[in-house]
Formats: C-alpha cells, sequence, structure tokens
C-alpha cells in the first residue's frame, strides 16, 4: 500500500472514529432524562412524615408504615448538634422523632464519619444504623440566609444535591425526603417553600453527573409532608414543575 493510501485509510479511520463519538454524545443527549421526565416518574409527594406520622387535627397520627431496611430517610439535621455542641436527643422538631428511631437520641454525639463530612449548611452524610439509613443534611436557614429568589433556589439546590448524591450510593429502593429548611428555618419563603422545594430539586437533579442520575432512576422518591394541610400545596407544587 502506497503511503498516500495508508494516510487516507488513518484519516478515514480517525474520521469514522469521530463521527462516531459525536453519534455518542448526540444519543446521550437526546436520551438523557430532564428535570421535569424525573420528577413525573420518580418522585411522589406522600402525606406523612419520613416516620409515617401525620399531624391531624387533634393530633399526631400514625397513618403510615415506619421505613423499612430498604428504603432510605433524611434527616433535616442541625449544624449545632452534628458538630458536637449539642448532643442529638436535645434536638427537637423532625430529629427528634428521627434519632429515637435511629437510636441515637441517648447518644453523646453523632457518628464520627458524619460530624467529618458536615461541617458547613448545604453538607450531607450518609450513615448506616444497623439496618437503618439515613442521610443527615444541615439545611440553609433563611432566617439568616438573606437572598432573592434566584439565590434561595440555588443555595437550597446545593443541598438537595448532597442528598440526591448519598441517597445514590445508598442502594435503596425508596427515599423518604422531606423539605430541607422547611418549618422555622424557611424563614421569609415559608408561603413559597413548596414551590421553592421543586424548583430546588429539578435544579439540584440538574447539576448531578450522568452515573449518579442512573443510580436514581432505580429509586422511588418520596416528598414527606407532615403537615396534613400542606399536602395538597406541595403535590400541586410537584406537578406544575414536572411539566414546566
Amino acid at each position: 500500500m502506497s503511503r498516500a493510501s495508508v494516510v487516507g485509510a488513518c484519516a478515514a479511520a480517525a474520521g469514522g472514529a469521530l463521527a462516531v463519538g459525536l453519534l455518542k454524545r448526540q444519543f446521550a443527549t437526546a436520551t438523557r432524562k430532564t428535570a421535569g421526565e424525573w420528577l413525573r416518574d420518580r418522585v411522589r409527594v406522600v402525606p406523612h412524615s419520613v416516620l409515617g406520622t401525620q399531624l391531624k387535627t387533634g393530633g399526631v397520627k400514625v397513618v403510615a408504615p415506619a421505613p423499612e431496611a430498604r428504603e432510605v430517610i433524611v434527616d433535616p439535621a442541625g449544624l449545632p448538634y452534628v458538630s458536637g455542641q449539642r448532643p442529638p436527643g436535645a434536638a427537637g422538631a423532625a430529629s427528634a422523632s428521627i434519632y429515637k428511631f435511629l437510636g441515637l437520641a441517648a447518644a453523646p454525639a453523632f457518628p464520627d464519619a458524619v460530624v467529618a463530612a458536615i461541617a458547613r449548611a448545604g453538607d450531607a452524610k450518609l450513615h448506616a444504623y444497623g439496618e437503618r439509613k439515613c442521610v443527615h443534611v444541615v439545611g440553609p436557614d433563611f432566617r439568616e440566609v438573606r437572598v432573592d429568589a434566584a439565590g434561595a433556589r440555588t443555595t437550597l439546590a446545593g443541598a438537595y444535591a448532597n442528598v440526591l448524591r448519598e441517597v445514590a450510593d445508598a442502594g435503596a429502593a425508596v427515599a423518604r425526603l422531606l423539605p430541607v429548611s422547611g418549618g422555622v428555618f424557611s424563614g421569609h419563603w415559608a408561603l413559597d417553600m413548596h414551590h421553592l422545594t421543586f424548583a430546588a430539586l429539578a435544579l439540584a437533579y440538574d447539576g448531578l453527573d450522568a452515573a449518579t442520575r442512573a443510580k436514581l432512576d432505580g429509586v422511588d422518591v418520596l416528598m414527606c409532608i407532615f403537615v396534613e394541610a400542606e399536602h395538597a400545596q406541595y403535590s400541586r407544587a410537584l406537578a406544575w414543575r414536572a411539566a414546566a
């Protein structure tokens, strides 16, 4: 084969490889699930807490089964507790019940791996307490973080992205989430937290790498709403964001 023929063959091979690579990238882009599709297909709003309880008129009732070994739950941890300034048993609100469930209520501190991984708002860490798996996350405190709507969405999305990465690594079939930075931590976003929650969750999903998104495709994500009166507005907010 002449030198010109060899050069031509190499060029053709290189061109073919380039074309194949381009087609692969185009296919990956075309088949990549959008945040709206993921919200529609994998996320559901349920009328109970991550532990299966609900605040109804007349008090707190058990309305759903407690988490099973195939599930992972999310804990809206407070930085003073994770950092060791206060023991887990001193926490209140949702975390108080979660720590009883995990066997942390009487512990002097969180496990070392959790303490080492969580240093600031937005950090999250998965830990297994026997068969019970939990992702601890410190959400932004919007009573102190004063940002506009875009800033609130971006800040909250950072926390949700870390939660989703930990959930993806948990190997669980079901993830029970809750509105991070909800309740007293919502600050002046309290009336908009249902829309902000799913806007941030969508933004978080969009920023994940392909491998993490692939793992999440096998996880049913439940957004757990403890207060009965708030369930409908979170359901509507999810439907709106999934269709956007």
